[in-house]
């Protein structure tokens, strides 16, 4: 599995001993072929943030980013 995705269950339950299958597979992310319709359809067209304070990101799509 991913390597960001591995570390928390290999800190907190395996002490460390997780390992990625390959480099490849470690460094694996996720595309979200969708993720603009994704964002207009929760913040409409004009793209304002109902998700956060005002000037505040999005959480929403913090964590639908790719990195």
């Amino acid at each position: 599995m991913n390597s960001d995705i591995m570390e928390l269950s290999n800190t907190l339950i395996y002490d460390g001993k997780l390992k990625c299958g390959s480099k490849k597979v470690a460094e694996q992310k996720l595309v979200l072929p969708m993720r603009e319709e994704a964002r207009k359809v929760m913040h409409g067209e004009e793209g304002g943030s109902p998700c956060g304070m005002e000037g505040e990101a999005c959480w929403i799509e913090e964590i639908m980013e790719e990195e």
